[in-house]
């Protein structure tokens, strides 16, 4: 739990993950109705969590696996770095220079529904570890918050998307 107004964290979860797993210093991503959580490790796996089951930890599946795909650099565009875009999906870089994204296109779906698609989004140029800071457009006045000071009223939300067709 977050407090927008003090900016603290309450009630703490720890989640192991299945069999030997490492965690490296990677990054997690929760899904726009903040129900699931994404979670990287090893740079090979992606992790879903249901954070409204009843026992979280078992809810854990892996819906994505690294496929060794490797980008013009000739470098393993694996899992890391993880952010929620505008579009209210997930893009997902990797653990060195590529001109690739990943994308999960549906993160408010549950298992392979979600749909993870692998060096999907491709870059002008090389990126290394990092996204580029994404502001979240969606905030907005908690209303007869003390603490807010946005003036902004309930986003709009906005049903377009852009789908390729044939």
């Amino acid at each position: 739990d977050f407090d927008r107004c003090s900016g603290l964290m309450s009630n703490p979860l720890q989640i192991n993950l299945p069999g030997d797993t490492v965690i490296y210093p990677s990054w997690c991503c929760f899904s726009p109705s903040s129900r699931y959580l994404y979670l990287t490790n090893s740079f090979v796996h992606l992790f879903q969590f249901d954070l409204q089951a009843d026992d979280i930890e078992a809810s854990g599946q892996i819906v994505g696996e690294y496929d060794n795909f490797i980008s013009i650099y000739g470098l393993p565009t694996s899992f890391y770095a993880m952010a929620l875009g505008p579009d209210q999906r997930i893009y997902m870089t990797a653990a060195n220079a590529v001109n690739v994204l990943h994308r999960i296109e549906y993160p408010d779906l549950p298992g392979a529904a979600c749909t993870l698609k692998q060096h999907s989004v491709p870059l002008a140029a090389h990126m290394s570890f990092w996204l580029p800071n994404i502001p979240n457009f969606r905030l907005y006045d908690w209303e007869d918050s003390p603490c807010d000071t946005l003036s902004l009223t309930y986003p709009m939300e906005a049903q377009w998307r852009e789908e390729q067709d044939s």
